[in-house]
């Protein structure tokens, strides 16, 4: 039995805490969660990781291409779908749309598909719900995982993060963060993220051995979430420090969690509720700033940003239990292959 890591579940909480608040910058006019972007390539590392623990050696022994795909596709589809309609619903409500177009949109958005000859007024080539971009490059990771990667040898794994990792580090450079990949302009940097870290976290799931003691600690879990909070919302803002915690920093936190055993509710809540609360806070932050569309200062900003989380934490915790896991398990009876439950890292790039 594959074991379960509970500081990771709660790695991912934080981290798409992160990326609510980082979007919020739009109800206080400037940012707080200012390294929040780097949730996504924590995303990536981590989903790396598990799906290579859950499913490489099920691959190996002969599982079935179309058996993969169709259990990824089981476990994210019914958020990507709640996603794309509430955003759909929402932009429908609050801006002026052309019938022809937003259908078009709307179709391909439902397929998780880049729309960048969209007038559907939004943000970046997936505008109903910009997050979807890194499910996007997620769905890939997982196919080319399925298809090559699972066959590759660690050198060829650590050689294709070198190559990534070269290309992000130039785009750091030119960009002076790797804050990319969710524009048409920057759409490039989506699979730099996605196969420098990916590929990482199959690399650390090779090296990790299932059989070696796992300290059980609940300090040592709090001190890596309050690392991770400290730098997903530290101040400095530069290429250097994007490069570092993306190849350094989290690659050794998730050395350290895996070898952590630290169970507690929290985390449970933290990791079940990170995947609704990433495809579902922009519908709600549009909602808010069809409201509001502008910044007013002082402690009322601050006021609406923490209404707009809890909200966002509690529509994320609902959905989640009464809409995202029945639905799952429903379409695992339907799927009915004995014996092989649906497991992996929730996407998000990531989840």
């Amino acid at each position: 039995m594959k074991a379960h890591f509970h500081v990771l579940d709660g790695f991912r909480g934080i981290a798409a805490i992160a990326v609510v608040v980082a979007h919020g910058w739009v109800l206080l006019g400037y940012k707080v969660a200012v390294h929040g972007y780097l949730a996504v390539d924590l995303f990536f590392l981590l989903s790396g990781f598990v799906i290579a623990q859950a499913y490489e050696q099920r691959l190996r022994n002969g599982m079935a291409l179309a058996d993969f795909c169709r259990r990824r596709w089981l476990r994210l589809y019914p958020m990507i779908a709640l996603g794309a309609v509430l955003g759909a619903g929402v932009t429908l409500a609050t801006r002026p749309v052309t019938p022809i177009d937003f259908v078009g949109t709307f179709i391909a958005q439902l397929l998780v598909l880049p729309t960048p000859f969209s007038h559907v007024p939004g943000f970046g080539p997936w505008p109903l719900n910009p997050p979807s971009w890194s499910l996007f490059w997620e769905l890939l990771a997982n196919a080319a995982f399925a298809v090559w990667l699972v066959h590759w040898r660690n050198r060829q794994l650590a050689l294709l993060c070198l190559v990534a990792g070269a290309g992000l580090a130039c785009v750091a450079l030119i960009h002076r963060d790797i804050e990319v990949g969710f524009t048409l302009t920057s759409f490039y940097g989506g699979p730099l993220r996605t196969f420098f870290s990916f590929p990482l976290g199959i690399l650390l799931s090779r090296l990790h051995r299932p059989s070696a003691a796992r300290q059980s600690s609940g300090k040592i879990g709090l001190c890596l979430a309050g690392a991770l909070v400290l730098i997903l919302f530290g101040p400095t803002r530069s290429w250097a420090y994007d490069m570092v915690t993306v190849m350094v920093v989290f690659p050794l936190i998730l050395l350290v969690a895996i070898r952590t055993d630290a169970s507690h509710p929290c985390w449970t809540w933290l990791g079940n509720m990170s995947y609704p609360l990433y495809l579902l806070h922009n519908p709600l932050l549009k909602i808010i700033v069809a409201w509001r569309p502008h910044p007013v200062g002082g402690l009322a900003d601050l006021a609406l940003l923490g209404a707009y989380l809890g909200l966002a934490l509690a529509a994320a915790t609902l959905v989640g239990r009464f809409y995202d896991t029945p639905i799952r398990r429903i379409l695992e009876r339907r799927r009915a292959t004995p014996g092989l439950p649906i497991l992996g890292a929730q996407p998000a790039g990531g989840f």
